[in-house]
């Protein structure tokens, strides 16, 4: 689930895959559909440029997992926000039209570098959004919603090892 602004203006809370067929992809069943955007090249022409310019999303999670790798295996840990809220995640969507007209619309996760307490499990994180920042993220322009991409606040975030 996503929270994305079509074109009606309106936000929406709206079902999409997750790992994005860019609407111009000629061979979508050979297309490599990623599911992180690395938030230093979002901006540059490429895959991820005119989705970003225009489609960005809120992707609202519970939590999210990482993995450490010690001693030859690896342990899975859940990050999620310390108040108790839904973690909201930039992202980008996308809308492929195939040739009978049916509409799939896909989405991939923005990420960033990660801040001190996530650097213990990985060097990556996803861009995490606070709800003030939420009107520039759907309404900005684009280097406007790229400064939003930044690793979370120390203090935001919790984690805990899973299994």
């Amino acid at each position: 689930m996503v929270v994305r602004r079509p074109s009606s203006g309106d936000r929406h809370l709206d079902l999409l895959k997750w790992g994005l067929l860019p609407f111009w992809t000629t061979d979508p069943a050979k297309f490599q559909r990623p599911i992180n955007a690395r938030a230093e090249t979002v901006m540059s022409p490429g895959m991820f440029k005119d989705a970003f310019t225009s489609r960005r999303c809120i992707v609202p999670a519970s939590a999210f997992y990482e993995w450490r790798k010690t001693d030859g295996r690896k342990q899975p840990f859940a990050f999620a926000r310390g108040d108790g809220q839904p973690v909201a995640l930039a992202g980008l969507w996308e809308s492929f039209r195939w040739p009978s007209g049916e509409v799939t619309r896909t989405f991939a996760i923005i990420t960033t570098a990660a801040n001190e307490m996530m650097l213990s499990i990985h060097d990556r994180m996803p861009a995490v959004l606070e709800p003030e920042d939420w009107p520039v993220w759907f309404r900005g322009q684009a280097e406007d919603a790229a400064a939003l991409l930044h690793p979370a606040r120390e203090g935001v975030l919790k984690l805990w090892p899973v299994s």
